[in-house]
């Protein structure tokens, strides 16, 4: 998972990542659909935060990051800053 490892975002055990929004370590289970075009669900596991990621492989580019819940906004921040310092283009 080495889409979730930088500054505020870090993969823990396998299938979960860690982000980090003000202070506070939200912990996701991932779920990825793969293919041309991926799908990354993540389901918080201790607060209500759910996410929507949609990434087109072929052109290393982010469709959409959607989330919901607990700090909604800040966490799509969060994981946009990240997959740019990744080298992933953001429509």
């Amino acid at each position: 998972m080495k889409l979730f490892n930088c500054n505020k975002v870090k993969s823990s055990k396998e299938n979960t990542v860690v982000i980090m929004v003000e202070g506070i370590n939200i912990i996701y289970q991932v779920n990825f659909s793969f293919g041309l075009i991926q799908e990354i669900k993540l389901n918080s596991l201790n607060y209500q935060s759910f996410c929507e990621i949609i990434i087109d492989s072929r052109k290393s580019k982010i469709i959409k990051i959607s989330c919901k819940g607990f700090n909604s906004y800040k966490v799509e921040k969060v994981l946009e800053e990240c997959f740019k310092e990744q080298g992933l283009k953001i429509s």
